[in-house]
């Protein structure tokens, strides 16, 4: 009679644990399978209440009944269970809608309401190894759980766990997707109220997020997903491919003529692994027209003002040398006063003439191999004599065998000048101004030299100083040396005449340079200004030609020609070569004339620099016909689509070679 009864029970347990697995499965309420699973337990076990409890909820859910009747058992015997229950899991019980219902409706049994649980018997619920809860059944009999009972219990208790964490994993997603969505959502309402456009890039180039803003500037919608060689502007496509931070000004020419400042940041996971890229587009094109119109206004202003100066001065001086008569000490006195200003309103004058010039571009670099020596010894000679009358030494410490720079020598002097007059006029009496030069092409590009520099010279650049025995410049004071009319006053050695703008300049003009100036100076101990210029190398001479032609034709948004010629003669033959070369050279410069800058490049090729205009013209396909003909290797390289940068092209060049 037991064996039967036990293989019923097997029965119903496995037909119980079935259904369970397709409530799993169908059903998407974890309260209804808590529900479903207290009502199963006593089919199969005599149990007068059943209560399953999980970890990550608050609540117990609890079935309480009779096994014999339909009736529920009465409020004391509630207590008993709860705190029976209670006293295993050590948490508070809440009843739920879950009892025990049978569909027995005779031999009905009451119960006292003094009743007790006599058996009790909870079981752990693991998953993995990991408790997520228990199930805990008790009896008002004595001995009422045979070892069979329990087995069972063991075999239900494994399937209901299972059952709860997948109905647990399932919320989890659920709720982890809606967080999800609403922080997309919120994240969307951020980036889309920005005035800036934002681009943000997976480590593959594809686009993760893109605000309207963003598109808008593009003149184009980008889809998430979309490939940034397929929407990026061209002259940013390099700069992305390195995976490294950057800022760079670019110009459009649709939907309208724009200027967009781009700054882009990698971005890494904790691991220091890459992730993509953020990239921030700000419309600069209205800011950029009211510096013009200030330059412009600066320029004008300072042009009128230039010629009725000079008339004063020209007026004073002769007053001063005693044209219109002798002149009383006094008179001579105030004559100088006025002399003196005048220089120096003039000087401030050509000082903002010049800031403008080089802000707007509008003065055009003559780079080309610059002996140091020279230069630093035809500024110090000038300011010999004022350091003689200061009582101040100057000197200089060259490196021997100092490479040449690549440099305009106009611009470097006007450096070397602002940089040891400004030290000059903080020097005190028996001190001491020394300029220095070193090579420093072993040492570090990256913290000496900008981008374009570190591409054109291949980290070959040379370090000057100008370092004084003044009172030193604090870090606070520092911070505003490179400032438009900013003066220090060290309240002992300030000395008038200054304008505030030579170190602008400066900066201005060793940043075009592909340089970099910076300050070093602890008061007390004197000031050390200073600064990097690439060293001279051939082929630097051609990249700065095609790069001024690069800036020419960027503003206005057009395009040039590089006509690439080579000889067929072998490189080997190095006479009949050379000799191929020059006659190509010639051959070009007859084509083109002074329309176009014709230069041969090392020992193996000849490049004409072609402005647009005469790309479409009848007589130069002609020529290069008839050039072809002759024997002559031809390619054509474009700006902007075979790249943006003269390195770009040059790389272009000298694949196709």
């Amino acid at each position: 009679m037991k064996a039967k009864k036990t293989a019923v029970s097997k029965y119903i347990l496995s037909e119980i644990l079935s259904e369970m697995g397709h409530m799993v499965l169908g059903s998407k309420r974890l309260d209804h399978f808590l529900k479903y699973c207290v009502l199963a337990v006593p089919e199969v076990l005599k149990c007068d209440f059943v209560a399953i409890s999980l970890n990550r909820l608050d609540t117990v859910h609890v079935g309480v009944g009779v096994r014999r009747s339909g009736l529920r058992l009465k409020d004391d015997f509630q207590k008993n269970v709860k705190k029976k229950i209670e006293r295993h899991l050590k948490r508070p019980v809440i009843w739920t809608e879950a009892q025990l219902i049978t569909l027995e409706e005779k031999g009905v049994t009451k119960v006292s309401a003094k009743a007790k649980v006599v058996s009790f018997h909870l079981h752990p619920l693991t998953v993995w190894g990991e408790r997520i809860g228990s199930i805990s059944v008790g009896a008002v009999s004595k001995d009422a759980f045979a070892k069979y009972h329990l087995n069972m219990l063991e075999s239900f208790a494994e399937q209901v766990a299972l059952g709860l964490q997948s109905f647990l994993d399932r919320n989890v997603i659920k709720e982890q997707s809606s967080k999800l969505e609403a922080d997309k959502k919120r994240f969307e309402t951020i980036i889309g109220g920005m005035k800036e456009g934002l681009i943000l890039l997976d480590k593959d180039g594809m686009a993760i997020a893109v605000n309207s803003a963003a598109s808008a500037l593009m003149d184009s919608k980008i889809d998430e997903g979309a490939d940034a060689r397929d929407f990026s502007i061209k002259e940013l496509q390099s700069d992305l491919e390195k995976k490294q931070a950057f800022e760079k000004v670019v110009f459009l020419s649709s939907p309208a003529k724009s200027t967009i400042h781009v700054r882009a940041t990698p971005i890494f996971d904790p691991s220091n692994q890459y992730q993509g890229m953020a990239v921030i587009l700000i419309d600069v094109t209205r800011d950029r027209e009211i510096d013009k119109m200030k330059s412009d206004f600066v320029s004008a202003v300072s042009h009128e003002l230039r010629t009725p100066l000079a008339s004063i001065r020209e007026a004073i001086a002769l007053v001063f040398d005693g044209v219109a008569g002798d002149l009383t000490e006094k008179q001579k006195k105030c004559l100088e006063i006025a002399l003196r200003n005048s220089d120096r309103l003039t000087r401030l004058i050509n000082d903002l003439l010049n800031l403008s010039k080089i802000e707007s571009g509008k003065i055009e670099m003559k780079r080309t191999s610059v002996s140091l020596e020279q230069v630093v010894g035809n500024v110090i000679s000038t300011f010999e004599p004022q350091a003689q009358k200061a009582k101040a030494a100057l000197k200089t410490d060259l490196d021997k065998d100092l490479p040449h720079v690549f440099a305009d020598p106009d611009q470097l002097t006007q450096v070397l000048t602002n940089l040891i007059g400004n030290s000059m006029k903080f020097t005190p009496e028996g001190g001491e101004v020394r300029v220095a030069a070193c090579d420093m092409r072993y040492a570090q590009a990256s913290e000496l030299m900008t981008h374009d520099a570190q591409l054109m010279t291949d980290r070959c650049f040379v370090e000057i100083s100008v370092t004084d025995t003044g009172p030193g410049i604090s870090e606070a004071d520092q911070k505003l040396l490179f400032q438009k009319f900013s003066q220090l006053d060290t309240g002992l050695t300030r000395k008038p005449g200054g304008t505030g703008l030579g170190l602008v300049i400066s900066k201005e003009i060793v940043e075009k340079h592909g340089g970099r100036i910076w300050i070093e100076s602890e008061v007390g101990k004197g000031t050390s200004f200073k600064f990097t210029l690439p060293v001279f190398r051939i082929e630097m001479v051609y990249l700065d030609i095609i790069s001024q032609q690069i800036n020419r034709v960027k503003m206005v948004h057009g395009h040039f020609y590089l006509v690439v010629a080579k000889p067929l003669s072998p490189e080997s033959d190095k006479k009949a070569h050379s000799a191929e070369l020059s006659r190509i050279e010639s051959g070009l410069k007859d084509v083109f004339g002074e329309k176009a800058v014709v230069f041969k490049y090392g020992s193996r090729l000849v490049i004409a620099v072609l402005d647009s205009d005469l790309r479409n013209t009848e007589p130069f396909m002609d020529a290069l016909d008839k050039k072809k003909e002759e024997g002559f290797q031809v390619e054509i390289i474009s700006y902007p689509q075979d790249g943006i940068t003269s390195e770009e092209l040059m790389e272009r060049v000298l694949a196709r070679y």
